[in-house]
C-alpha cells in the first residue's frame, strides 16, 4: 500500500466531511463590493504606484529614453555620418565642390517649392540615388582600399547634378507650357 493510499484511509472521515459555505455572508460581501464600486467617483482606471514610486518613475523615464534612441528613424542620413576626408583626403575637396554645385542647382530649381507630384519619377530617382549613396557610405570603413568605391562616391554627385539639371529642364518646360496655355486662353 502506498503512502498516499494509507494517508487517505486514515483521514477518510475528515476528507468525507464537507463544510457547507455560508452563502448568506458570501452574497452580502458581493453586494457590498458592488455598492462600493457604484459609489466610486472614478469610472476609469485606478493606478497604484506603491511605495517604490520613485523607482517606477525612473524606470519609466529610462524606458522612454531607451526606446527613443533605439527606435528613432535616422533623421540625418547625410555625409556627416562618415568623414570622407579621414578615409580619402584627395576626395574631400572634390566632394565639397560637388556639394556646393548641388546646393546651387537645388536653389536654381527651388526644389523645396516644386510640386513633387508633377515630377514623381525624378524625385523617386533622387531618393533611390540617395539611398544607394548612403549604403555606399556605410561600406567605406569596410572597403577602404577599394578604388571602385571611391569612383562610386564621386559618381553619386555627378549623377545627382545631372538629375537636378534634368529636373530644371522639366520645370522650365512645364512653365513654358503653362505660359502658352495662359496666352491661348486670353
Amino acid at each position: 500500500m502506498s503512502e498516499l493510499e494509507k494517508n487517505i484511509r486514515e483521514n477518510r472521515f475528515e476528507l468525507d466531511h464537507i463544510e457547507m459555505p455560508e452563502t448568506g455572508r458570501i452574497w452580502e460581501k458581493i453586494q457590498r463590493g458592488m455598492e462600493l464600486e457604484n459609489q466610486s467617483p472614478s469610472a476609469g482606471w485606478d493606478i497604484s504606484i506603491g511605495k517604490y514610486w520613485r523607482w517606477t518613475i525612473a524606470a519609466s523615464i529610462c524606458l522612454i529614453v531607451g526606446a527613443f534612441f533605439l527606435l528613432r528613424p535616422s533623421l540625418d542620413k547625410t555625409d556627416a555620418s562618415i568623414d570622407l576626408a579621414s578615409y580619402y583626403p584627395e576626395l574631400a575637396q572634390q566632394k565639397e565642390q560637388y556639394v556646393q554645385l548641388i546646393k546651387q542647382k537645388e536653389a536654381e530649381v527651388n526644389i523645396n517649392q516644386i510640386n513633387r507630384n508633377n515630377f514623381i519619377d525624378i524625385f523617386k530617382e533622387l531618393e533611390m540615388l540617395d539611398n544607394i549613396h548612403q549604403e555606399t557610405l556605410e561600406d567605406v570603413p569596410k572597403y577602404i582600399d577599394n578604388e571602385q568605391l571611391v569612383r562610386t562616391l564621386i559618381r553619386y554627385y555627378e549623377q545627382k547634378i545631372r538629375i537636378l539639371e534634368r529636373l530644371s529642364k522639366e520645370v522650365s518646360k512645364q512653365e513654358y507650357h503653362e505660359e502658352k496655355n495662359r496666352e491661348r486662353s486670353l
